[in-house]
């Protein structure tokens, strides 16, 4: 369903999606082959992969739905305000950067305009920081934890995250 910002402009439905990915050569396996197990976000998968081979998991970790602050300041701090649709590689710290501005947000809403504003407005023009505004925060900062349990678990330096949109 599509709707109207302050000018009159359609904003339609947004989708965006965060990719945790991991790329590695298993250590001592030139001449057999051995089951791995690679643990996510509450799964763990198990694969047998041909010699010599380079793997690589992805796996989307996170998700909104017309979450336009968040995806607004992935666009800011990503890809120099163009929002555009396409992966952008990040760091996790990137993603601890984010959850501190959610946690300043939810602990005085009154910096929601500043540190993340959104393109949800209502007949008048203002911006909209309602009851599901807050709520997405929250989520994005469980999210975050959720992945920060897996990092500090493994050895993060070989995980890497992705951001796209689309709508």
């Amino acid at each position: 369903m599509s709707m109207f910002n302050k000018n009159n402009i359609i904003i339609m439905g947004l989708d965006m999606c965060l990719k945790r990915k991991v790329s590695f050569y298993p250590n001592g396996r030139k001449d057999k082959k051995e089951e791995l197990t690679i643990t996510g976000i509450g799964k763990e998968i198990k694969i047998t992969p041909p010699l010599l081979s380079r793997i690589i998991v992805e796996e989307e970790v996170g998700c909104w739905r017309n979450s336009w602050q968040i995806h607004e300041w992935f666009a800011r701090h990503l890809q120099e305000e163009l929002n555009s649709c396409q992966e952008y590689e990040l760091s996790f710290d990137t993603l601890l950067e984010l959850r501190e501005y959610c946690i300043q947000v939810l602990s005085k809403n009154n910096l929601a305009e500043e540190l993340l504003p959104t393109y949800n407005t209502d007949k008048n023009g203002n911006m909209l920081f309602d009851d599901t505004y807050f709520e997405e925060l929250r989520q994005t900062i469980e999210m975050i934890d959720e992945m920060k349990k897996i990092n500090d678990k493994e050895d993060g330096d070989y995980y890497y995250y992705s951001y796209s949109a689309w709508w």
